[in-house]
């Protein structure tokens, strides 16, 4: 999303969604179905609406409106959807000149751009979602197939004692069913239509808002709520729980990383022409997918400290904090997604390697005495940590 390194961390969906003309389409979406649920509700005449929603639905297509052009407008206006409506409106009055005065009717800036903005969350996070169960199917597949195997664990970065790789992918996955289990709670609360007018009351929509509001809702696949422009607790527990997400998957790939090394050897992301290849040594496989994680999840956390500071919207209307919040969140959703994408495309072909683990276990119990080999350092301690990550498996996200 933008120059040339953020590509590494890029989400083609957020690219979509977030591009000029694809957050211009998500608010001419909303002209239109504001148009219609006024419509319906004898607001306004169907005429006007059937006009509107045409103009709405080939403005760009057509090129009678210009995305870039409103992108660099917003720099002066203040905001993309006040050079949108004006425009907008201009074909309108050239086109439909009886169905001009009715566009955007009622709504305010910050309407349309919210309600634009939930839509494109709507749509990544959905994506977030299907990676992570990818990786989560993936974890507990290699949890099973390897419930007792033995491999060294390890504390402050030294070794500890026997562990079972069943126990370590049961530690990976669990945080991200938690987080599956939480966004499937509390991400329809973020996605709810934007529709509250000048000051949040409503009252230019008339004494049939509240109908309008569900009818529109309903068409956009949103939810309903109460006007929102200053109360952002809802996207903001969204973040946090991407947040979440990004760190646990970053976890994931900082162990994969260590225990990759090659004086360590016990995993290795899958093998692929082309894929983590070195430019200067043609032995080398760099595990990319993991690289990506711990990469995007660094990105989070200064996007998060954004989002938590522009949280606090002053009055009716932000100058500034919304503003900051809008360039965040295609941020955090790119970052979150690109990691997403690459462990869910990863996992499933973890290498495992059982034979290397052994060795290093055996490597470690001949450095030391014969009791803290049996104590410490005995595989059979695999079958104790499989025992263990099975009742953890069985217990699920809880």
């Amino acid at each position: 999303m933008g120059t040339i390194f953020e590509s590494f961390l890029g989400s083609a969906a957020c690219d979509t969604h977030f591009s000029a003309s694809g957050f211009v389409g998500a608010m001419l979406k909303f002209e239109a179905a504001l148009a219609q649920a006024q419509a319906q509700r004898g607001e306004i005449s169907q005429d006007a609406a059937l006009a509107i929603t045409r103009v709405c639905e080939q403005a760009l297509e057509q090129g009678w409106i210009d995305a870039q052009e409103i992108a660099k407008a917003s720099s002066t206006s203040g905001s993309v959807a006040i050079p949108m409506v004006a425009g907008l409106k201009d074909i309108l009055a050239q086109r439909h000149p009886s169905a001009a005065p009715f566009a955007h009717r009622g709504a305010t800036s910050q309407d349309v751009i919210d309600t634009a903005l939930v839509l494109g969350i709507k749509e990544v996070v959905q994506l977030v979602m299907q990676d992570v169960r990818l990786c989560v199917a993936s974890l507990r597949s290699h949890a099973t197939a390897h419930l007792d195997t033995p491999v060294l664990a390890r504390t402050l970065m030294q070794p500890a004692s026997v562990t079972s790789v069943g126990m370590k992918c049961a530690q990976w996955l669990l945080p991200l069913e938690r987080s599956l289990a939480s966004l499937d709670q509390i991400a329809p609360n973020a996605w709810v239509l934007q529709l509250a007018g000048a000051v949040g009351t409503r009252a230019q929509l008339g004494p049939q808002a509240d109908q309008i509001v569900a009818l529109m809702a309903k068409q956009l696949g949103l939810g309903i709520a109460s006007g929102w422009h200053t109360q952002r607790d809802h996207l903001g527990r969204l973040a946090a729980e991407l947040a979440l997400v990004s760190a646990a998957l970053a976890k994931i790939g900082g162990d994969v990383l260590l225990m990759s090394q090659f004086e360590i050897g016990e995993v290795a992301e899958p093998h692929e022409p082309g894929r983590g290849t070195s430019s200067a040594m043609p032995h080398k496989q760099n595990p990319v997918a993991s690289i990506a994680a711990q990469a995007a999840h660094l990105q989070v956390a200064g996007i998060m400290s954004t989002l938590s500071l522009a949280m606090v919207h002053p009055l009716e209307r932000a100058a500034g904090q919304w503003q900051a919040e809008l360039v965040a969140w295609p941020r955090l959703l790119a970052a979150v997604h690109a990691s997403s994408s690459a462990m869910a495309g990863m996992l499933p072909g973890l290498v495992i390697k059982r034979e290397r683990m052994a060795e290093n276990i055996a490597a470690l119990a001949n450095q030391v005495d014969d009791q803290t080999a049996r104590d410490w350092f005995d595989p059979q301690l695999a079958q104790v940590a499989g025992h263990e990550a099975a009742k953890m498996l069985a217990m699920g996200n809880t």
